[in-house]
């Protein structure tokens, strides 16, 4: 993403599916598991505490086996309703990192956003 703020209002509501999900700093071990077959850029991984999501390849040194972060990371996701407003912080196959206006920040789909 540009240095530009990009706001975004939610269209379509969007409730996060995983509880808890993986993170990790710079450098720490993560195993990849497997391709996502609808978002080819994201990868499901598991860290040393055995939590697990989706990675985007970003994040990632490789993209087959035992790799490390590049960068930090959390796989949060936010549920959201309809007509929330956020500002997109990274926009990443099909999938943004939002800031809502109350600070709470996590991914979103980009299909049920307008951009404003």
């Amino acid at each position: 993403m540009t240095s530009a703020v990009k706001r975004v209002v939610v269209v379509d509501a969007h409730s996060a599916t995983y509880a808890d999900p993986i993170s990790f700093m710079q450098g720490e071990p993560v195993e990849i598991e497997r391709p996502d077959s609808k978002f080819p850029s994201w990868y499901w991984c598991r860290n040393d505490a055995g939590k697990e999501g989706w990675v985007h390849e970003s994040f990632l040194a490789a993209t087959t086996g035992q790799t490390v972060g590049l960068r930090s990371y959390n796989a949060r996701e936010l549920t959201v309703a309809t007509g929330v407003e956020a500002v997109a912080v990274e926009r990443l196959g099909g999938w943004l990192y939002v800031r809502l206006n109350g600070g709470e920040e996590g991914w979103i789909p980009e299909s049920c956003v307008r951009w404003v």
